[in-house]
């Protein structure tokens, strides 16, 4: 029975790294759950680690002592060309992600969504892929990812459900691999011998060539019989599947439902054939140039962001006002952010987003009053770190001269900041209590009235 484990303690995560390092796997799969609200502001909550050796890790990153302990453990066993990591969509978050969160390189990758693009499968989707491929309980793997795909993975304690999705986005990547290897290797192992290979093939493995280079040994003459415990199982390039696939699953499922005739042949292939093979080798080559898709540090641009488009829009119109000492506050605010996200380790949006940002730039507030109501929940480092919001308001107030004095912008300020420069003059108040005195007046008249006409 296939076994997993909930690292959520350092000691864990040492016994995870140790198992894995001792046990020595030659693939291992593996997936992330970030909280993701932008590109420019992601959280890693969850690492999963699946093993070919059949235990499977789901790694609480925001454990107390997991996460930095999870780079120094991690980082040589996915540096490891020998070893094949296998993951879906992995261009997408999951190698930025490890890079950006732990120092983590992924060599030596296979995609199982580049697969699924080669192949043509009507989904690319992990759970409809497990779902052609006949894998146990894709339907309830469906379930799962509908609840808790994009849920907010922060929160604490993980449920079992969520343990359970965790599990199932690593589980069947291993079993994956090898039914598309077979896939894709379909055409050169069953309806043509090597001398039948074209042209176009081997231009296809020249080109790749250089970037296998790195991950070849002497392998040419490997096959998957008689060559299981050589350490150069361990490349891309040979280290597929016997095609008589069923005979490496037993988990109650027709692996090749969809393809009888592939059950009755049993062959094996040489590296050399495989490398001729432009199907695989597409995939290998694009999953490769995933695993370069690092985080860049690159900064989130305010000037194309909706919010501040809108605001210059509507300040062309003269609708509101915005001058050029607003955008040198913004500038000056986001330099401010940045450096504080520096020194706390964190991406800047964490510190404070520029939805709140830009709106803080135009209406300028001097107190934190002032600051909720540009929005009354700040933002959760400045809810709870008071110092932080005495920061952003000594800023602000930096930027304030003496002609803006009478732009202090919000209620509060202007109720702060003395009688002197006050704009709701004495008379303005008295005004307001007679116009509502009337009113109440007029009120209680129409009541009387009504009683009066009632009792008739």
């Amino acid at each position: 029975k296939d076994q997993f484990t909930i690292v959520d303690s350092r000691e864990k995560m040492l016994e995870c790294a140790k198992q894995l390092k001792t046990r020595r796997p030659t693939e291992i799969g593996f997936d992330l759950e970030s909280y993701n609200v932008s590109k420019f502001t992601q959280l890693t909550c969850l690492l999963q680690i699946t093993s070919d050796y059949g235990h499977d890790f789901v790694i609480d990153t925001l454990a107390p002592g997991v996460w930095d302990e999870i780079g120094p453990s991690l980082a040589l066993l996915f540096a490891d060309p020998k070893i094949v990591k296998v993951g879906h969509s992995i261009g997408g978050l999951d190698v930025r992600s490890l890079h950006r969160d732990f120092g983590i390189f992924v060599v030596n990758a296979f995609d199982t969504y580049e697969a699924a693009k080669v192949l043509s499968l009507k989904s690319h989707g992990l759970a409809s892929v497990c779902q052609y491929y006949g894998l146990r309980e894709s339907d309830h793997y469906k379930e799962l990812k509908e609840l808790y795909q994009t849920s907010d993975w922060r929160r604490r304690p993980l449920t079992t459900p969520m343990v359970e999705y965790g599990r199932y986005d690593v589980h069947y990547l291993l079993k994956l691999r090898k039914l598309m290897i077979r896939d894709l290797t379909r055409a050169e192992l069953f309806d043509r011998t090597p001398t039948e290979i074209s042209e176009e093939a081997r231009l296809v493995a020249s080109s790749l060539a250089a970037t296998f280079s790195q991950f070849r040994e002497d392998e040419d003459d490997w096959t998957f019989e008689n060559n299981q415990d050589d350490d150069t199982g361990n490349q891309q390039a040979t280290h597929a599947t016997s095609i008589n696939s069923n005979e490496d699953f037993d988990d109650g499922n027709d692996y090749g439902a969809h393809d009888p005739s592939l059950d009755t042949q049993n062959k094996t292939a040489s590296a050399a054939l495989l490398r001729m093979n432009p199907d695989l080798m597409t995939v290998l080559s694009r999953s490769q140039e995933r695993t370069r898709d690092l985080w860049s540090g690159k900064e989130e641009p305010y000037r194309t962001h909706p919010m501040y488009v809108n605001i210059r829009y509507r300040a062309k119109r003269s609708e509101l006002s915005w001058k050029e000492e607003h955008d040198k506050l913004l500038h000056q605010i986001i330099e401010w952010r940045n450096s504080l996200a520096k020194d706390l380790e964190v991406l800047p949006g964490f510190v404070a987003p520029l939805e709140f940002l830009i709106p803080v730039a135009l209406q300028r507030p001097t107190s934190e009053l002032g600051l909720r109501r540009v929005g009354y929940r700040l933002p959760e480092l400045l809810e709870t770190e008071k110092r932080h919001v005495e920061g952003l308001l000594s800023v602000i107030a930096q930027s304030l001269t003496s002609e803006d004095e009478e732009f202090l912008p919000s209620y509060d300020d202007r109720l702060s900041c003395g009688r002197r420069h006050n704009p709701y003059s004495i008379s303005t108040i008295k005004m307001t209590l007679a116009l509502g005195l009337a009113v109440g007046v007029v009120l209680v008249t129409s009541q009387w009235k009504v009683r009066s006409w009632l009792s008739r």
